[in-house]
């Protein structure tokens, strides 16, 4: 658990409503890096959603800048919270 990452959501995020509440999870989970590595079913159970919706969630996310997957290649995807990133730390998770 990062609190720093929590508490640079809540400070710098414009997300509203379940999209908040879906990368406030995310950012519970994610690492010194601000990396997580989360199932869909652990953040629906987690944000009390349905896992279609969390889906959904985090392609607008993905879309509006404030989450950056990396997809690999039989593993899950990991996703990199960007408040606050350098450019050095985000192009360490794109390689």
């Amino acid at each position: 658990m990062s609190v720093d990452t929590l508490s640079r959501v809540f400070k710098h995020s414009s997300a509203k409503g379940e999209a908040r509440l879906v990368l406030l999870v995310l950012a519970d989970r994610a690492d010194s890096s601000d990396v997580c590595y989360p199932s869909h079913d652990d953040t629906a159970e987690r944000a009390n959603m349905h896992r279609d919706s969390v889906r959904r969630v985090v392609a607008r996310l993905i879309e509006s800048g404030e989450l950056l997957p990396r997809y690999r290649v039989g593993k899950s995807t990991c996703y990199m919270v960007l408040f606050g990133k350098c450019l050095v730390d985000i192009e360490m998770l794109v390689r």
